[in-house]
């Protein structure tokens, strides 16, 4: 949502039903697999 959409942090967080923090947590984890994937390619 945050980078397809633009949504902000705050944004996602309230539309996924999470605190902020934990939004910036999942956004983290996903971005770091994200390039553990894209390098081992």
């Amino acid at each position: 949502l945050h980078y397809e959409y633009g949504y902000t942090i705050d944004e996602c967080a309230h539309l996924i039903g999470c605190a902020t923090g934990t939004a910036r947590s999942h956004l983290a984890r996903a971005l770091t697999t994200m390039r553990k994937d894209l390098q081992n390619e």
